[in-house]
């Protein structure tokens, strides 16, 4: 049985990284010469983004904004494909005219802050409970000792 090989993050061109985040915040439209250029492309930036989650890289959250699809034309008649493109843009960036059409204003800057790695926690701190400060090691204060074998 083989194992799975996982490269590392540095194994990666520098381009890739820089194509995701600048698709997590505008279309980009990359020209392949065939299919199989676009497939490899495509598994590539896969590659990066789970290498980037292995090591817990700093710039996951904003590679995981964008998403990839693949697009070409085929020709009617002879049923060839051609014109390869690779579509790297923001995840929701579809719905937008769905959602203006429906009365939806966005305010980039307020988004910008809601955002922001910095935002508040979602469950705040109740004021009415005290952290527990009590040794956790300390047998006369073990929850548990009921349950464990004496000596």
């Amino acid at each position: 049985m083989t194992r799975r090989s996982s490269y590392p993050v540095t194994s990666f061109g520098p381009e890739l990284m820089a194509l995701l985040i600048k698709g997590s915040q505008e279309s980009v439209l990359v020209p392949c010469t065939d299919a199989k250029e676009l497939q490899y492309l495509q598994m590539r930036i896969h590659m990066l983004r789970g290498a980037m989650s292995r090591e817990r890289h700093p710039q996951l959250e904003v590679v995981q904004r964008a998403r990839t699809s693949r697009q070409w034309k085929t020709d009617p008649d002879t049923r060839r494909q051609y014109d390869f493109t690779l579509l790297v843009e923001p995840n929701d960036l579809r719905f937008r005219a769905s959602i203006a059409a429906a009365g939806v204003i966005v305010d980039e800057k307020k988004m910008d802050d809601l955002l922001d790695d910095d935002a508040a926690p979602l469950t705040p701190i109740d004021p009415s409970t005290e952290p527990n400060l009590m040794d956790p090691s300390d047998a006369a204060h073990d929850p548990y000792a009921m349950f464990k074998p004496r000596n």
